[in-house]
């Protein structure tokens, strides 16, 4: 009867020890995953500098028709530009094109940035000192993921210790907005050169991802990683009970 009672006991103990490493799997992979990083690398940033048509560390430029000041982040170049001509100033956005490394594709601005569509914007019009902001980023390297939207690297940012060698190479590598304007009735493109000019590792904490502001989009309810920790917990506490329960039912009728 010892025995068999020592037993059992043995078999709860086996049991609870299992839930408790579910439960432990369902915290590590939920919660681990997605708030700490694990598993994603070092993160390195970039400097730009322009090169043409016009040299500098600030990325400004001004001539007798514009000025502008660009920025860049991880996945898109932002600019502030004004008209200095006498005449009404219009982008031609669909001929704007950006090249990383050569490669060459349309893009999405203001306008389009959060479009799931394939419909590229038309013509820009400032009149004589008037201004825009406006970001680019290449039109392929923006998704929406069924519950947000998910921005491509302009060149990469994050990669394991062995792999850093790899992001190292990038110095030096350049990056190409072909940006067509109409000032009055003349046609005239500008080709704005950048090259990579340092990059460096920083660490997490450090790092400021840029904050835009996507428009509400009208998907299903999706379950937060609070829920699925709870739906987890609830799941593998019910296969625990269960599992428990069997075992009672095996344990002798006592007189």
């Amino acid at each position: 009867m010892r025995h068999i009672h020592k037993l059992v006991q043995t078999k709860r103990t086996l049991c609870w020890s299992l839930v408790i490493a579910l439960v432990s799997q369902s915290f590590a992979s939920c919660a681990g995953g997605n708030f700490l990083g694990i598993g994603i690398g070092n993160k390195y940033l970039y400097t730009y500098r322009m090169i043409a048509p016009a040299d500098s560390r600030e990325l400004l430029i001004q001539d007798a028709n514009v000025k502008a000041q660009f920025k860049f982040d991880d996945s898109a170049i932002q600019f502030q530009m004004q008209n200095l001509s006498r005449s009404n100033l219009s982008i031609l956005w669909d001929q704007v094109s950006l090249g990383v490394d050569n490669k060459f594709t349309p893009v999405r601005n203001s306008v389009n940035f959060y479009l799931d569509t394939v419909r590229l914007c038309g013509s820009q019009s400032l009149p004589p000192l008037g201004y825009v902001q406006e970001i680019v980023i290449p039109y392929h390297n923006i998704r929406f993921d069924g519950y947000r939207w998910v921005e491509k690297d302009l060149f990469p940012t994050t990669a394991k210790a062995d792999l850093a060698n790899a992001i190292m190479k990038n110095l030096g590598k350049s990056i190409k907005l072909v940006l067509p304007l109409r000032i009055g009735s003349e046609m005239k493109t500008y080709v704005f050169e950048f090259v990579v000019e340092s990059v460096h590792q920083i660490a997490w904490n450090d790092y400021r991802p840029q904050r835009r502001k996507p428009p509400p989009i009208a998907i299903k309810p999706q379950k937060s990683v609070t829920d699925q920790v709870t739906i987890a917990i609830i799941a593998v506490g019910l296969l625990g009970f269960a599992a428990y329960a069997i075992t009672l039912k095996k344990d002798p009728i006592s007189e």
